[in-house]
């Protein structure tokens, strides 16, 4: 029985008992996104807790020593070498990133992570870095491979609609030492979350950090 099925065989055991159903609009008005974590939020509360994995395994309803292993060995981005230049954090929020850090799939893991994303041609060119995170974890991280001019190395999408953006493919060696030695940590600039992408976007640049920053 799918959910909607399960959905509709209890409201019509609720009315074969002589009861009525009740309807409350908790919201309206919301994006995808944010009924999502609405959804996520609420569940809990009312039905079954694993139902929350079904919109991208959001971090919600975590207990207290959960939260902190997640987030108490924060990375600043000034301590780590390949960090301190062009960085484009990238969401991968929607994938089922504990099968694609699996050995076997290495290949997928660079195909969600290097493409194809909303970002302009200029600042493409400059990329060094490139991060997937997912809740502002890290999970993979790609070096950007360069041309002879010291250009970011990609592949221009054009949009499928007149008016929309392009989107940038790029070319990248997998830093799996260093992705093993961060995996799961966010990434900080002083009290700012870098890793932490805003909501509605699916990528971050940050230019590179300048000598007066990096030894400040």
């Amino acid at each position: 029985m799918n959910e909607q099925e399960h959905k509709l065989s209890t409201i019509q055991a609720i009315q074969n008992a002589g009861q009525e159903v009740e309807v409350f609009i908790v919201s309206h008005g919301m994006t995808d996104d944010e009924s999502f974590a609405l959804e996520a939020a609420l569940i809990p509360l009312v039905g079954d807790t694993n139902a929350v994995a079904g919109h991208g395994d959001r971090l919600m309803w975590l207990k207290k020593n959960q939260v902190e292993e997640l987030y108490d060995k924060p990375i600043e981005r000034s301590d780590v070498e390949l960090l301190r230049g062009n960085i484009l954090f990238v969401s991968l929020n929607q994938q089922d990133t504990n099968a694609l850090v699996k050995a076997g799939a290495e290949e997928q893991l660079a195909y969600v992570t290097l493409g194809d994303w909303n970002l302009g041609e200029p600042r493409s060119r400059l990329v060094d870095c490139l991060i997937g995170v997912k809740h502002g974890l890290i999970i993979s991280i790609f070096k950007i491979e360069k041309t002879s001019e010291g250009v970011a190395k990609f592949e221009r999408i054009p949009p499928l609609k007149a008016g929309a953006h392009g989107r940038s493919r790029f070319v990248g060696t997998r830093v799996q030492e260093l992705e093993e030695k961060l995996a799961s940590r966010s990434v900080f600039e002083g009290d700012a979350m870098l890793s932490k992408i805003r909501p509605g976007a699916a990528c971050q640049f940050f230019p590179a950090m300048d000598e007066t920053t990096e030894h400040s």
